[in-house]
Parts: C-alpha cells; sequence; structure tokens
C-alpha cells in the first residue's frame, strides 16, 4: 500500500469526456478513462500502487501536488484597516423597517426570525452621517454606490429626496450609482420621473403569473399586490421609454410554485419582454423553513439552462431561451472568469465567498449600526461591526472575513475551497458562530460548483471560445 498524501482534487465526467480539477492550480484538465477511474478509486480512500503511478505521472506535469495550506488568513485581514479607510466602495440606507406589504417570505416576517417590521424610519442626521462617512472613506475609489433599502423604501421619499439634495450640494465632484430595492406598488409619475432624472437604478420584486406573485406578496387585509406592479410596469414601460432599461425583475422562485408556469408568464406578457428578470431563491439562513425542489422543479430548471447553453453555442436562437433564464449567462461567464490558472496555492490563504466586512457592501441599518450587508441578520450582535457614531470595528470586521478558520480541517481538504460561496452568514446561529452550521451547507455549495463546473465543460467541448466572448462584451 502507499502512504496516503493530502492531495485535493475533484474527478467528474460530461457525457462525452472524464475531467481532473486540480484545486492547486484552479483548472479543469481532460483525462483518460483509466486514470479517471484511478483516481476515483483514491477519493475512496484506496491507496494502491497503481495510484501512486498515476499520482506520480500528473505530478511531473504540476497537478496533485500535495496540499501547502497552514494558515487560514483571508489576504485582506492585514490590510483592513486601510481598505476600511480609503478603498470603500458601497453603502445602503436602511431608510425604514416599515412597509405597505406583509410577503410571508419576507426576511422582515413570515418564516424569518433574523428582523422584523416596526415603524422605524431612518433620520436625515444619521442618513447625512453615511453618506459623509462612504465620501470620506472612498478617496481611492472611483465611483460609489448609494443603496435605498427597507422595508419598502419609498414610504421615505422625502428622506432620498433630502440625501440626493445633499449629495448634490456637497459632493458633486464624486460619481454616485443610486440604487433602490422595492416591492413596485407605490410609484407615481413624480416618484418615476425624480427617479430617472437622477439616474436611479431599481430593482422590483415580481415572482410570476397573479395567482402565484399574488399568494405571497400580500397587503396587510391580504390582498394581492399583482396588479398595481403589472400598471406600474407598464407606465414606466409607455411613460419613460428612454429609462426601462435600468429597471430589473427580482423573482423569487418558490419550490411551492409551478416553474414552468413562472417562465411562460415572462415569455407571453409584452411589456415584460422589455424588462430583465433575474432569479433569486429563498434564503436558508435565519428559518426554519427548509426548501425542497422537486424532481418537477428540477427538471424546469435544468431545461431553461440548457437552452442557455445552446444559445452561446449559437445551435439555437435567443427567442428559444425563456426571458427568465436569459441572465444566466452571465453566470457561466463568471465561471469562467474564476476558473484562470494559478501557480499554486499559497500556505496562507483563506477560502471564497466572505467579501470584505465594512467595504464592498455595508449596510446601515435605521439605528446606525453597521452590518456587512443587507442580507444578514440584524438581531446578530456577530454582524454588527460598529456604528455610524464610531466607525468600523476592525476586529469583528477580521472576524467575519475570516469565517473559514472555525472550518478550517475541513476547509483544508475541500475541492471546492476556491470557489466556495459561504460567508459568515453561514455559520451565524442567532448571534454566535457554529461550525457545525457552516459545514451544513457544503453540500448544497459543492454540488452547485460541481453543476457549474460540467456546464463550463460542455461549452468548451462544443467549441465555445470565452475569450472571443468575453472581447465582445456579450452577457
Amino acid at each position: 500500500m502507499v502512504k496516503q498524501m493530502e492531495v485535493v482534487f475533484k474527478t467528474f465526467s460530461t457525457p462525452n469526456r472524464y475531467y481532473l480539477f486540480d484545486r492547486n492550480t484552479n483548472v479543469i484538465i481532460t483525462i483518460s478513462e483509466s486514470d479517471f477511474f484511478v483516481l476515483e478509486k483514491m477519493t475512496k480512500g484506496e491507496y494502491t500502487q497503481n495510484i501512486h503511478e498515476v499520482l506520480i505521472k500528473f505530478q511531473r506535469n504540476g497537478f496533485l501536488l500535495p496540499s501547502v495550506i497552514k494558515t487560514h488568513k483571508h489576504p485582506a485581514s492585514d490590510y483592513l484597516h486601510d481598505f476600511i479607510k480609503r478603498k470603500s466602495k458601497q453603502v445602503t440606507l436602511q431608510v425604514t423597517q416599515n412597509c405597505n406589504l406583509r410577503c410571508d417570505y419576507c426576511v422582515y416576517s413570515g418564516k424569518y426570525f433574523n428582523r422584523g417590521h416596526s415603524n422605524k424610519s431612518m433620520s436625515f442626521e444619521t442618513a447625512k452621517k453615511n453618506i459623509d462617512y462612504i465620501m470620506n472613506h472612498s478617496c481611492e475609489t472611483k465611483r460609489i454606490a448609494i443603496g435605498f433599502y427597507g422595508g419598502e423604501p419609498l414610504l421615505e421619499m422625502p428622506l432620498i429626496k433630502q440625501c440626493i439634495s445633499y449629495i448634490n450640494e456637497n459632493y458633486s465632484e464624486k460619481k454616485v450609482i443610486y440604487t433602490l430595492t422595492t416591492n413596485g406598488t407605490m410609484f407615481t409619475d413624480d416618484i418615476l420621473k425624480y427617479l430617472f432624472e437622477n439616474d436611479f437604478i431599481i430593482m422590483i420584486s415580481l415572482d410570476g403569473p397573479k395567482e402565484i406573485h399574488d399568494m405571497h406578496r400580500k397587503y396587510p387585509d391580504g390582498s394581492g399586490s399583482f396588479d398595481i406592479i403589472i400598471e406600474n410596469l407598464r407606465k414606466i414601460q409607455k411613460n419613460f421609454p428612454n429609462h426601462y432599461k435600468k429597471v430589473s425583475i427580482n423573482t423569487l422562485i418558490n419550490p411551492e410554485n409551478d416553474l414552468r408556469c413562472v417562465q411562460k408568464f415572462y415569455d407571453i406578457d409584452s411589456v415584460l419582454s422589455y424588462y430583465t428578470p433575474k432569479i433569486t431563491s429563498l434564503s436558508e439562513f435565519n428559518t426554519n423553513y427548509s426548501p425542497k425542489y422537486d424532481e418537477d422543479f428540477q427538471i424546469a430548471n435544468r431545461l431553461g439552462r440548457m437552452k442557455v447553453l445552446l444559445w452561446m453555442l449559437g445551435k439555437v436562437s435567443k427567442s428559444i431561451v425563456p426571458n427568465l433564464f436569459q441572465d444566466t449567462k452571465l453566470s457561466f461567464l463568471i465561471t469562467n472568469r474564476l476558473l484562470q490558472p494559478i501557480n499554486a496555492l499559497p500556505e496562507t490563504c483563506h477560502h471564497s465567498g466572505p467579501c470584505i466586512a465594512g467595504v464592498e457592501r455595508l449596510f446601515c441599518d435605521v439605528d446606525g449600526n453597521f452590518l456587512p450587508c443587507e442580507k444578514v441578520s440584524e438581531k446578530s450582535d456577530a454582524m454588527k461591526i460598529g456604528h455610524i457614531e464610531t466607525g468600523i470595528d476592525l476586529e469583528k470586521a477580521r472576524q467575519l472575513i475570516n469565517i473559514g478558520e472555525i472550518t478550517k480541517d475541513a476547509c483544508s481538504s475541500c475541492w471546492g475551497f476556491m470557489h466556495c460561496t459561504q460567508c459568515a452568514a453561514a455559520a451565524d446561529n442567532e448571534g454566535c458562530f457554529s461550525a457545525e452550521l457552516k459545514l451544513s451547507h457544503c453540500s448544497k455549495t459543492l454540488n452547485s460548483i460541481l453543476e457549474e463546473f460540467k456546464d463550463h465543460c460542455f461549452l468548451i467541448e462544443n467549441g465555445l471560445d470565452f475569450e472571443e466572448i468575453e472581447r465582445e462584451n456579450i452577457v
């Protein structure tokens, strides 16, 4: 028997070829069928002379070398103070915790316990301090983003206008991108005119046809919000034809709903064809609800993705691709960008996933508390990384970006290390970080990575030139 070596890799296959993903160099290579089955034995704990010979063959070409990871540390850790002081990119203001709807899977209500609706709103003084903060901490950032979030942010339209006026009067030299996340029920012509005049990028929530959307996105009296949202989308397309491209639709896919029905809705509605729907799934954090996607859902989802792949290969026209899936093309391009070869993993590194807390997606709640982004629990002390009056707590921010330290043994031997999507939110157990909770998400994460790899290989097998697509900037 050959002594086990700490070599981390993943073997997988498509109908046409066998592949090896080498973690240490971050590349996928084609391998023979015989080598595939030998390496498969190694993943099952078998170490024979035959396996040793295959390992030596690959190692001579720079692959399947022993892992050298010794310390789990985010590369920004030692420079976090400078990043926060000079390179901040975005702040999202929770202008209110109130909302005119009561959606049953909203993170503020329903099945979630990480936050709740209230009548609290952000004061202009707090908003102004946030604006000053991001301006004073972004001297090395060419463009910054300022987002308005709720609850329903349009309930605080006067405050939003105050913020824009303050920025125009005091920071006119700074390039600012404004974003707004809304349920889409409160638009008037005056509000839309103001938002478009100030170049807002608007995200509206719409979950499909009336019978599906109204099942979950309701007013407090139980009535649905579909009709008013559709009316507003038609209004935007008709009255603001030069601006509708600044509006996108967020479609939350619920496993209880018929994905084919949602897909058909976006394909046949003439007004919705003007907008780009973006698919999101139900959050599995801060809830006891575990969504289950059945076989019918999986088949519809896979068929939609396959049509995108065939479109990218020029095998079908864009008209064949469901509108709901057209934005999926970007994910395939991102996978290709992430699969850029490296010389080797360093001894000190950290799995991908965490953004730089306090820099990339800073979120400020109505009370002035700083959190790493708008998706984490506002009730978690572990996620509160500072306050507008005192700034960022460097140690708490550093703990978030180094969340891999609590699962370092598992991460050291994980083939998905370079492509992991888990951040500290995956480990937050009501204010305490749990290694067990974080590890419970690993199977789903790795399955998702593997599917992306297989699709990537399918495209290459069929002649797609990613470099050409990147040059043409086709997204």
